[in-house]
């Protein structure tokens, strides 16, 4: 397995301890509240101790776990280095390198290359200058976004340095129904085709567990087996949801590959799990027609698969969340031109769709929010530490920062009894406040709305709203109730 190694940062409590000390302030990051208590110092290479540290880390570790010499070092993810000038970029990276070897000999160092892409600043020099740093051969990038940017291909394969082709998915586990297996299949041919000797594997950088499995499925089989071709890969795929081989599920899972996860769109919030607003803006999904189609087809089949129940609950709630954001749009409409009448029937479709979505989710394990809460209380001996992972269960879900910034609502799920408990009432708060304002002449406030919201999402947080799960159902004959619902 791949290890940690010591990055650098470090808390302001060792530097007044060992006054003396060579290291810069590391910049914010997250736009939590008192940033100061939170923002930690990047100790330089060059300083001794930086070496004192990274041995005796390495060393503990080592001692627990035993080692494969791999070891993961980002020094500056997702914030600002202490210098751009190459020489010195140059010096730090090869100083970080020279410890992990002091303290390992065989030592070779992994980095993301995600704060190369996402990061103002790093220009080709500098990048160049940073990895060359490091003795050839000694560091592994991993190029981690590569189903959208392959930065191999602008890095001349990172300057010589070995990489990684990595799927990444995901971000924070958001569940919109994203899985280009063309895109992976083909990427990967053409890595192999162009990118040289430095091209040494493919790998997932995945954010969160269970979302869109498919991809994860051809980036595996891609690497292991080389299907013959997409259309052979997803009949297999066909074959094994269903337990069989039919003709007429190899065509829906065809479709649903095609017209629905291949297709090209951004990884951002499902519209549901994003605090709500007037201002907000999304659009719906360009697969929406046939995602419904899909749907459809699919509860028409027959298997008792998990997998197979897994995929009818799965598209049934992306439709339902689509469906949500079409009547959020009307609601705007009607809260323009002061249609009350059209903004409490509208309204009330709205909290029924987020019900009914709760209940299709609680058909399948996938999306239990139970299971994810009974997994963390059990790291808890006394109910005082079973209470504390739950906060933090409950808030890297929702809040996952501690004030009003864009990272709320980062690692939102469609899971039943987040849907019920936290989404729901979020949603009906904002529906009832629009209308009263309406009532009262007066306009309703994206700010002054975040802030009372922002009050229940933290009660939620510090488990003072209990959550509330629906009744498990039959995933088919549930997903026929509701299809034709709200689609026929």
């Amino acid at each position: 397995p791949v290890l940690s190694g010591f990055a650098g940062h470090i808390p302001g409590k060792l530097i007044e301890k060992m006054p003396g000390l060579k290291y810069t302030d590391v910049s914010y990051w997250g736009h939590f509240n008192n940033p100061e208590r939170y923002r930690c110092h990047f100790l330089f290479a060059t300083d001794p101790m930086y070496a004192k540290i990274q041995r005796a880390f390495i060393e503990e570790q080592t001692r627990m776990y035993g080692t494969d010499h791999l070891y993961c070092i980002d020094p500056f993810n997702e914030v600002d280095p202490p210098t751009f000038n190459c020489d010195s970029l140059s010096i730090l990276s090869r100083g970080i390198y020279e410890s992990l070897a002091a303290a390992d000999k065989e030592a070779k160092w992994l980095q993301m290359s995600w704060t190369y892409k996402y990061m103002p600043g790093w220009t080709g020099e500098r990048m160049k200058a940073l990895f060359r740093g490091v003795p050839q051969d000694k560091l592994v990038m991993l190029d981690y976004w590569c189903e959208n940017v392959q930065m191999w291909k602008t890095t001349e394969a990172f300057y010589g340095q070995p990489f990684v082709w990595c799927y990444l998915n995901n971000f924070g586990g958001r569940n919109r129904l994203v899985a280009p297996t063309d895109r992976i299949y083909h990427y990967i041919d053409t890595t192999y085709a162009q990118a040289g000797t430095g091209f040494k594997g493919v790998g997932a950088t995945l954010e969160a567990l269970d979302v869109n499995q498919f991809a994860f499925g051809m980036l595996f089989d891609k690497a292991w087996t080389i299907p013959g071709s997409l259309t052979d890969w997803r009949n297999a795929l066909a074959d094994q949801r269903m337990g069989r081989v039919d003709s007429t599920a190899r065509q829906v899972y065809n479709d649903y590959c095609t017209r629905v996860l291949d297709v090209p769109r951004p990884y951002n919030y499902t519209f549901v799990e994003s605090r709500p607003g007037m201002g907000k803006r999304d659009k719906c999904t360009p697969t929406r027609e046939a995602q419904n189609e899909i749907w459809h087809r699919l509860m028409q089949l027959r298997s008792d698969r998990d997998a197979f129940k897994m995929d009818l609950v799965n598209v049934g709630r992306q439709c339902l969340e689509e469906h949500f954001y079409v009547l959020w749009r009307k609601f705007c409409v009607a809260y323009d031109v002061y249609d009350l009448q059209e903004m409490r029937a509208i309204g009330q479709e709205m909290k029924e769709v987020l019900r009914d979505e709760a209940a299709l989710t609680a058909c399948h394990s996938t999306f239990s929010l139970k299971r994810w809460i009974d997994d963390a209380r059990r790291w808890g001996r006394t109910p005082e530490e079973k209470d504390y992972y739950e906060r933090n269960a409950r808030r890297i879900l929702t809040l996952w920062n501690n004030n009003l910034s864009g990272l709320n609502d980062y690692a939102g799920r469609p899971w039943d009894g987040l849907l019920l408990s936290f989404y729901l009432p979020r949603w009906s708060m904002y529906i009832d406040q629009a209308i009263s304002c309406r009532e009262q002449g007066k306009d309703f406030s994206d700010d002054e709305f975040a802030k009372v919201c922002y009050q229940f999402e933290e009660k939620f947080c510090e488990l003072q709203v209990p959550i509330e799960y629906p009744q498990k159902q039959d995933a088919v004959a549930l997903s026929r109730q509701l299809y034709a619902k709200y689609f026929q």
